[in-house]
């Protein structure tokens, strides 16, 4: 995100998903930043969780939710 169009060019050398020029409206922002998220998922289709020397390979698409208490993480598919 810059106030200077003429960085756009360089942003893009760096594999930028989009190149914001100040100001931005929170419906260009949301759409870009949903696109961010797709390409994510597509990228990340899975997370890799440690257990007890156990390895388990969990679909993101199947997660629910994550739940944090002290130092115990829950996944919820």
């Amino acid at each position: 995100m810059s106030n200077y169009t003429h960085y756009v060019f360089e942003a893009f050398r760096v594999k930028t998903l989009h190149f914001f020029v100040k100001p931005i409206s929170s419906t260009e922002f949301t759409n870009v930043f949903t696109c961010a998220i797709c390409k994510y998922k597509t990228i990340n289709s899975t997370i890799l969780l440690k257990w007890q020397n156990e390895r388990y390979i969990i679909k993101v698409d199947t997660i629910k939710y994550i739940e944090r208490y002290k130092r115990q993480i829950t996944v919820y598919t």
